[in-house]
């Protein structure tokens, strides 16, 4: 395009006060002016890209006959340029049906222009599409092949955003684990590029996960994080999500004035952000803030404004999709007038052709029979060739299906061989599974020899003593009666057996009508050298708490939660008992075991001390847990 053109262009669209009718005026100047098809195509290109101030309808219009202009002189590029102009139109206007045709048309043109960046980019769209329509699992799939595209090209910044992208689609499939399982490498990537952007919506995803799950607390946690993170430096629509989230965290948790601040901060960011979606759930919120501190009437005023808002939008929205329409149809309709056109030319080429068919037609009979006579003979001669390749073939199938003989033969020795192993390591395991057993047959011996001993000591220091043996006992016979219980020797389900040795502490001691244990585990199965000094860490932490944390009669809960992250393991353990000296003295027996196993297995703890006592344990990679249950 000229340089007088793209001048006059620019004047015009960085002129919103000129008047429509001065803008159609030279809007005609420019394509009258315009040489060829590309540079009409150019011009109306730049004004649907500039004419946001313009109704929806005159920028699907200028985009709409930019992308036929670019079909008929066949520029991929200026297609795609158009295409992208109307699915962004159409996606603003929730035009479903439209945007995913755009969607689609717009990837088959990025696969025939060969472009990696583009396809990666059409993908995402054309998962949203998906996700609108609520196909999760197409979006899922869009998602991960964007991924896909992203690695291919190195670029790290790329393949951080494809992988949030795809985090965001497993979330709305409903694929948790999944997205729990890929966040922490995801995350990592945002941190080493420094990019405070990515990290902030990462973290708030996280939080959306756990608010999902019903985990406030967790997401509030993760929600500060992000904040701390945020600073002032990226986008206004990344911080009204994350307020927005930190709004419904704070009601959740009944924090009634902190929710009402963080839902001022996100009003502070809506009008510079202009997300009717997010207005609309922001009332919402307040709707349910006003209820909760028993302000009725604000409650309804909230909802009342909620109601109109979402009813103003679904109208912009139908009135977005009539213009698409219209603009539809006279697309249309200029399409109709050219195809009659075309069908007067073609019947008129098909009259010529018939007479050219019928002079083609005599010179091809005349060619026919000289065919035929020639491919007899060759036909002849094929057969002969043929015959003596059929010869050949047969030989060389007979020795191979000597040869395959042979090896079948071999195959079904080595079968033999196998099964005979299989038997020996079938013996191997019943043989442990029976030494496992029998240990816990002698630990139980024990542990009834202790309760006995105790029983005759009872009100005695030495019966105290004996107690803690038996709990001690009875956690390792646990460990054993697990491990041949479970059909795998070397992976037992650390959950299931935490359970059971909170249970058995609790009824040693006495105390299960007025003491409570909650364990959340989400660890990998582990073999016994693990669970074995897991157990007695356990059972003197549970022990201390019985003893020394709730007074006779007293209720209480303790909580075991344990995980795995970023290659380490985290146990931390509380209880809102009353905190005692004796429990937090380091000359007791207790406390010397508990260090003892900490070191054996290769942790480290600390004590905070507040409502009640809780123990930070933290373990390394290269500690029997994580190395035998990895």
């Amino acid at each position: 395009m000229r340089p007088i053109h793209i001048l006059l262009l620019c004047t015009v669209a960085a002129s919103p006060a000129v008047h429509a009718s001065r803008t159609t005026d030279t809007l005609q100047v420019l394509l009258e002016a315009a040489r060829s098809m590309q540079d009409r195509a150019d011009v109306l290109l730049t004004l649907a890209a500039d004419m946001a101030e313009r109704p929806v309808g005159d920028r699907m219009k200028h985009a709409r006959n930019a992308l036929d202009l670019a079909t008929q002189c066949g520029d991929l590029t200026r297609q795609h340029k158009a295409i992208y102009i109307i699915r962004e139109q159409e996606f603003k206007a929730g035009a479903l049906e439209g945007f995913m045709r755009s969607a689609i048309r717009a990837m088959e043109i990025a696969e025939r222009m060969g472009s990696a960046d583009i396809m990666a980019d059409d993908l995402i769209w054309l998962g949203r599409g998906y996700t609108m329509n609520g196909l999760h699992e197409k979006a899922v799939e869009m998602a991960r092949k964007s991924l896909a595209l992203r690695m291919a090209s190195g670029d790290p910044a790329a393949v951080a955003n494809a992988r949030l992208h795809w985090l965001n689609a497993l979330r709305e499939a409903g694929h948790v684990d999944v997205l729990m399982r890929e966040w922490d490498a995801t995350h990592e990537l945002f941190r080493k590029l420094g990019d405070a952007t990515g990290s902030a919506r990462g973290l708030i995803l996280k939080a959306k996960v756990f608010m999902d799950r019903g985990k406030p607390a967790d997401a509030l946690t993760v929600l500060y994080e992000a904040r701390e993170v945020c600073g002032t430096t990226i986008p206004a629509a990344v911080q009204l999500d994350l307020s927005l989230q930190m709004t419904r965290a704070e009601l959740a948790l009944g924090r009634l004035e902190m929710a009402r601040h963080r839902s001022r901060e996100a009003w502070a960011l809506v009008e510079e952000v202009a997300e009717h979606a997010q207005q609309i759930e922001l009332l919402e919120l307040d709707s349910r803030l006003a209820e909760a501190r028993g302000d009725l009437a604000a409650a309804l005023r909230a909802e009342r404004q909620r109601a109109t808002m979402k009813e103003s939008y679904t109208t912009a929205r139908a009135l977005a999709q009539v213009a698409d329409l219209q603009v539809l149809y006279q697309v249309g309709q200029k399409d109709r007038d050219i195809a009659q056109m075309r069908t007067t030319m073609e019947e008129s080429e098909r009259l010529m052709a018939v007479t050219k068919a019928r002079q083609r037609l005599q010179g091809a009979l005349v060619l026919c029979l000289g065919l035929a006579l020639v491919l007899s003979v060759s036909a002849l001669l094929t057969r002969r060739r043929m015959l003596r390749r059929i010869q050949a073939s047969k030989k060389l199938i007979q020795e191979q299906a000597e040869t395959l003989q042979a090896k079948n033969i071999e195959l079904e020795r080595q079968q033999l061989r196998l099964r005979e192993t299989l038997i020996s390591e079938e013996e191997k395991n019943v043989l442990l599974k029976e030494i496992h057993h029998r240990v816990k047959n002698n630990l139980q011996i024990v542990s009834s020899m202790l309760g006995l001993q105790a029983t005759h000591a009872q009100g005695t220091p030495v019966a105290e003593i004996l107690m803690d043996s038996l709990g001690r006992v009875k956690a390792m016979g646990l460990v054993h009666e697990n491990t041949y219980r479970h059909g795998d020797l070397s992976r037992v389900d650390v959950a299931g057996h935490l359970t059971r040795l909170a249970k058995e502490v609790l009824s040693v001691h006495g105390v299960q009508n007025r003491l409570s244990i909650t364990i959340d585990a989400e660890v990998p199965p582990a073999t016994i050298d693990t669970l074995i000094p897991l157990s007695l860490l356990l059972n003197e932490l549970m022990t201390n708490s019985i003893k020394h944390a709730y007074p006779p009669g007293a209720r209480g809960v303790i909580r075991i939660h344990l995980t795995v992250e970023q290659a380490e393991m985290k146990l931390t353990y509380s209880d809102d008992g009353t905190p005692s000296p004796v429990q937090h003295s380091s000359n007791g027996v207790g406390r010397q075991l508990i260090e003892a196993l900490t070191k054996q297995l290769e942790g480290s703890f600390r004590m905070l001390n507040g409502d009640g006592t809780t123990y930070l344990f933290s373990f390394p990679a290269s500690s029997p847990f994580l190395r035998k249950a990895s």
